[in-house]
């Protein structure tokens, strides 16, 4: 021991190192008691066991160290946050359960103690640990009258020495008590064939009280790198998020331009509509007009073409005339000729119409320079009115000769205007005709112009709903775009951020890997090797000097934690 504490002070440590109670100089046999130290210590632990205040085992032991530490640390020439401890076999327990209940423990190197209590008895592999100190597990035998010393023997004896040692859950065997010294550096070596400290049960503790280390050191490179990962998941979440907003501005925007365009479609097509009702109103209005001015331009034609047809000639129109009276041909002539002189008054009228007229033209000669004025030109006034009434009635006719008839000269005369009304009426009927085909034309070009309408209404119609399924197909593949960006971004985002997850996995695995570990050296029993040596110098150089070491540099490890 002396000359492994040498070569510790010479590599810049302060060393102590202490005998436990009843071990060393401490090991004085009580009144009566064994003086060899190995029996002092039996006997101590008999004393425990049938109900001694003392508990020499482990627990009054680590009390000392206790003590120690507060020493220590009052040291002027001691670094305090640089407190290491090691030990073998019942010190490896004790430098165990001391950094569990003391955290100035900044490492510590467990060489042969860790081992699991209630695993062995479980399991039945308690053999080793009874033969180390047989003396008090055959009193608890005898007193227990039990026949043999069997697990429920060791248990109690446990219990009573070192209460809590034998319970992995509630009480202070390795799988708990380990977890305390997380996250502190901590080196578990062991023989592989240490059968007191059997090696599915030291595996099985250091095993389980590894999630500690995880979780400590996790926690410490999380919040080392949580102003970088946070940046890195705020510009992965603006950027995404950057997506969806331009992205949602895009779909508003071609939305409102196909509700414009719809709505535009929409328009003209009313628009449309509207003009094609107009149309067929005034379509309506046209074949209603024409229908209207039809019925009494028909009856005007058909009036004229009986008076045109049934028209007497003008022998007929003679003899008519000298069969009316007097009266009733001058009125009929008045009716004919507004403003003349009656036809009945001419000389046409015959003798007695004739007689007259000379009457008064003699009377008026007698008695007025009108008179004088008419015989002065040397010819009747009946004579003159005849004339004119013959050059009148029928233009470009000859007129009556000397001794014809001045009756039929009269029919003549009065026979132009009904010619001329019978012309008059078939222009007319003619342009009444002529009206009508116009009408019928402007009737079938409105409908045809309706029907045009009709078409370009549907077409536009038709030209709309292409345009509207055609937006909602641009609209629905951007949108299947948009989800695939999404998607993919979110992707992206799980992929970096798995592998953001797999480098700190990778970096706290790394660090839980320096701070804790298992060294067993292969092929050893219970006995420290100058492998296990190295080992524990290594880690402990490491963590307390800072030297830059690999742990186990040039020991053959056949297991690490």
């Amino acid at each position: 021991m002396r000359s492994r504490q040498e070569a510790y002070a010479h590599a810049g440590y302060l060393t102590v190192a202490v005998d436990c109670r009843y071990h060393g100089e401490r090991a004085q046999p009580a009144e009566g008691g064994t003086p060899a130290a190995r029996a002092v210590y039996e006997d101590a632990l008999v004393r425990a066991w049938r109900d001694g205040p003392e508990r020499p085992f482990l627990l009054d032991n680590v009390w000392d160290l206790l003590h120690l530490m507060d020493y220590l640390v009052t040291r002027a020439d001691v670094d305090v946050d640089r407190i290491g401890m090691t030990g073998f076999s019942l010190g490896g327990m004790h430098a165990w359960l001391l950094s569990a209940a003391d955290p100035r423990l900044a490492a510590v190197a467990t060489v042969s103690g860790v081992q699991g209590f209630n695993w062995a008895l479980q399991n039945n592999v308690f053999k080793a640990r009874v033969e180390a100190i047989p003396k008090v597990f055959e009193a608890a035998r005898v007193d227990l009258k039990a026949r043999c010393v069997d697990a429920n023997v060791v248990r109690r004896v446990w219990q009573r020495l070192a209460p809590g040692l034998s319970s992995d859950t509630s009480g202070f065997d390795a799988p708990a008590s380990l977890r305390c010294l997380a996250p502190r550096p901590t080196l578990v070596v062991s023989g592989e064939l240490d059968a007191r400290c059997p090696l599915g049960g030291l595996v099985d503790a250091c095993t389980r009280a590894r999630g500690a280390w995880l979780a400590h050191v996790g926690a410490c490179v999380a919040a080392e790198r949580a102003e970088a990962l946070d940046g890195f998941c705020r510009r992965v979440v603006a950027d995404l998020a950057d997506r969806v907003v331009a992205e949602a501005l895009a779909t508003e925007a071609r939305a409102a331009a196909v509700a414009a365009l719809t709505g535009l479609v929409v328009r003209i097509a009313e628009g449309a509509v509207e003009c094609g009702l107009l149309l067929n109103e005034l379509m309506g209005v046209a074949v209603t007009a024409a229908g209207a001015a039809g019925e009494p331009t028909e009856a005007v034609s058909a009036v004229a073409g009986e008076e045109v047809a049934g028209a007497p000639s003008r022998p007929e129109q003679a003899a008519h005339a000298e069969a009316l009276p007097a009266g009733e041909t001058e009125a009929g002539r008045a009716a004919d000729a507004p403003g003349e002189p009656p036809a009945g008054q001419r000389a046409d009228q015959g003798p007695a119409a004739g007689a007259t007229d000379e009457a008064a033209a003699d009377e008026a000669a007698a008695g007025s320079p009108g008179g004088e004025a008419a015989g002065a030109h040397g010819e009747p006034p009946t004579a003159r009115r005849a004339g004119q009434d013959a050059a009148a009635g029928a233009p470009g006719e000859t007129g009556a000769g000397p001794g014809q008839d001045q009756s039929g000269a009269g029919a003549v005369g009065g026979g132009v205007p009904a010619e001329a009304g019978g012309v008059q009426a078939e222009a007319e009927a003619e342009d009444e005709g002529g009206g009508e085909a116009r009408l019928a034309e402007e009737a079938t070009a409105a409908r045809a112009q309706a029907q045009a309408e009709a078409t370009a209404q549907a077409q536009a119609e038709a030209e709309a709903q292409a345009v509207a399924d055609k937006a909602s197909a641009m609209a629905a593949e951007r949108e299947e775009l948009a989800e695939a960006a999404r998607a993919e971004a979110v992707v992206s985002m799980a992929s970096a951020m798995a592998a953001e997850g797999e480098e700190l996995a990778a970096e706290v695995e790394a660090r839980v890997r320096r701070l804790y570990a298992l060294v067993v050296d292969p092929g050893v029993g219970h006995t420290e090797t100058p492998r296990m040596q190295r080992a524990v110098r290594d880690f402990l150089d490491k963590h307390l000097l800072g030297h830059d070491k690999e742990l186990g540099e040039g020991v053959r490890l056949c297991m690490r934690l």
